[in-house]
């Protein structure tokens, strides 16, 4: 697999600048699939890996593939889910309501599709959370979807603190997004 985006400099300088992008141009979106795919472009250059992003369809407790960013064209997967059973469900919105950020670099289920799918064990992910219409004060976090970084290393985790900060706009980015879809 190679990349579609340049490598970052090294500097704070460069993330900083990428950052800003980032929420600058996410926030003056209205379309949670153009919030999740800015997501996943951004980490992805940040990371220099390519990244997935899944919607988690709540009903289901299923996560399915909604974008992709950083394959080359024609390597970009397609119909790949993972369950999300109820206690995985438990722990990130507890690491949530404390102020964290779970991982999910070990879920069983996720860890098997990438296996399968990219041949790789060692990856980042993350769940994206929001608070729907009540907001953070009702203490209600809801889980969104899951960003995984496919080449997990030295720049995933010296960005982790960019990416946690990116993750918490696109919650609050996307479901006002969805609110305002749905009033």
């Amino acid at each position: 697999m190679s990349l579609e985006y340049a490598k970052p400099s090294g500097s704070a300088r460069s993330e900083s600048a990428i950052l800003h992008q980032f929420e600058s141009e996410s926030a003056k979106l209205r379309d949670p699939r153009q919030v999740a795919t800015r997501l996943a472009q951004t980490a992805s250059r940040l990371c220099s890996s390519p990244t997935l992003y899944f919607v988690h369809h709540e009903n289901a407790r299923v996560a399915v593939l909604q974008t992709t960013a950083g394959f080359e064209s024609g390597e970009d997967p397609s119909g790949m889910s993972f369950n999300l059973d109820a206690p995985i469900q438990h722990r990130i919105l507890e690491c949530e309501k404390k102020g964290q950020i779970a991982s999910l670099s070990d879920y069983g289920p996720l860890t098997k599709l990438c296996l399968a799918r990219f041949g790789t064990a060692h990856f980042e992910a993350w769940p994206v959370t929001g608070f729907a219409h009540l907001g953070r004060q009702a203490e209600r976090p809801r889980l969104l979807g899951v960003l995984v970084v496919l080449h997990a290393g030295v720049e995933s985790r010296t960005r982790q603190d960019s990416l946690f900060r990116m993750m918490r706009a696109t919650g609050l980015i996307y479901e006002n997004s969805i609110l305002a879809q749905h009033p």
